[in-house]
């Protein structure tokens, strides 16, 4: 629920819309067990968020401020503007949502995007620019799976976040080929597996190519050799 939902009136909230590429392939494919665990990692994404200081963890604002709407394969994670380190929040969130996705038994790919603007958001109420902008971002732009924003949109969030973990901001994102801003997942592999991060990764890049060597449909290999490319980017094998 935003702030403004028992006034009538909108939020200016931070918006991410994401689509689950191929999900409703999955749920003809998956057990009943398998599409639980999907929507138990799409509920709580991010719990708590640290920072380092004098060699200690301290914990950051904000985490408890991030809310979430399902919508059949589609996902929206909402944030208020004006909470302490909101956008860090929100890129947080999708970063570790769709690693956790890329986790499961059969990797699920995220296409998204980020818009700040109005919402209003209370129960099973959900509507306002932030969602339809974010929607139509997404389904105009995004193209690969990747969560896009705009420069502007960074920028605005890094001014409202605390000044010392403002370079945290900078390790969560990465400029694309066509000047999109995109949420740099693939870094959060690792950080999932810290015990055996090496061996996790080669089964992520295994799927890859299982799936651009038996895979003949172009929009789902155009897919595949975006996110290729992105692995060998991020990673050395």
């Amino acid at each position: 629920m935003t702030k403004n939902a028992d006034s009538n009136r909108y939020s200016k909230c931070y918006v991410a819309f994401l689509d689950l590429l191929g999900f409703r392939n999955t749920i003809n494919k998956a057990s009943c067990e398998d599409i639980l665990n999907i929507f138990k990692e799409i509920k709580n994404p991010l719990i708590k968020l640290y920072r380092g200081e004098n060699g200690k963890a301290v914990e950051v604002s904000g985490p408890e401020y991030l809310h979430c709407k399902v919508m059949s394969d589609s996902i929206c994670f909402y944030i208020e503007a004006d909470i302490e380190n909101a956008l860090l929040c929100l890129l947080s969130a999708c970063a570790i949502f769709q690693a956790k996705l890329l986790k499961l038994t059969t990797p699920i790919l995220v296409r998204g995007a980020i818009v700040l603007d109005d919402l209003y958001a209370k129960e099973d109420v959900t509507f306002g620019k932030g969602l339809s902008q974010a929607y139509e971002l997404e389904e105009k732009s995004a193209k690969y799976p990747r969560i896009i924003f705009t420069k502007e949109t960074f920028d605005l969030g890094v001014k409202g976040t605390q000044e010392q973990i403002q370079p945290r901001m900078n390790e969560l994102v990465f400029c694309d080929s066509d000047e999109f801003y995109c949420v740099d997942y693939l870094p959060c592999l690792s950080d999932l597996e810290k015990n055996d991060q090496a061996e996790y990764c080669k089964k992520v890049h295994d799927h890859i190519l299982h799936v651009l060597s038996t895979t003949t449909d172009s929009s789902i290999r155009d897919k595949y050799v975006y996110l290729k490319k992105y692995f060998y980017r991020t990673f050395r094998l």
